[in-house]
């Protein structure tokens, strides 16, 4: 017998509970099978809203590009130049993948290509405008902007995975390390 749907909107608590498995596993490996049972309904239940994992996947990447361009807007607004405009989005960037990296894991999930036509506009769109704040700051070519790009992420993600340094780090001490960083790419 199938189990009762009680929830009022059960896309939001399917996003959620798959955000609570990705933040216990450190990793998006999970089944939408899973999610329903955490949330006690029927698996057939979740695929109403999502059409397969990937699609639940997508729909937290983007909300996840559409949080991190929020806190760029922010940013962006007033007279800095555009030198301090670029560090700030670069600790907002690292700041965010330790303080979501349940959002960040499924962003930069392998899995999901920006730009793939198979995903969707929306997704596309988030990711988009993400890199057009930094090449926005930089100022400069896309080139020049996808090798900073590529620098941050590689940073946060090592530091997200456990690798980049032999010992733990605090918070704090990983945010100077990044700092350190970013004035050694951007100089």
């Amino acid at each position: 017998m199938a189990k009762a749907y009680h929830h009022g909107d059960l896309k939001e608590a399917t996003i959620n509970q798959a955000l609570l498995l990705i933040e216990e596993r450190s990793s998006i490996q999970f089944t939408l099978r899973e999610v329903a049972t955490k949330l006690n309904v029927s698996h057939t239940a979740i695929y109403r809203h999502f059409q397969s994992r990937l699609d639940l996947l997508s729909s937290i990447a983007e909300i996840g590009f559409n949080k991190l361009n929020e806190l760029f807007e922010i940013n962006s607004e007033g007279n800095q130049n555009k030198k301090k405009q670029l560090h700030n989005l670069c600790l907002i960037y690292m700041e965010f993948s330790i303080d979501h990296p349940e959002y960040y894991r499924c962003m930069f999930n392998p899995e999901l290509k920006c730009g793939d036509e198979s995903l969707t506009e929306s997704l596309n769109q988030a990711s988009a405008k993400t890199f057009q704040y930094l090449l926005q700051a930089l100022g400069s070519s896309e080139a020049r902007a996808n090798s900073v790009w590529a620098s941050l992420h590689g940073f946060c993600d090592l530091n997200l995975n456990g690798q980049l340094f032999h010992k733990k780090m605090s918070k704090k001490e990983t945010e100077n390390a990044f700092a350190d960083h970013i004035t050694f790419i951007l100089r």
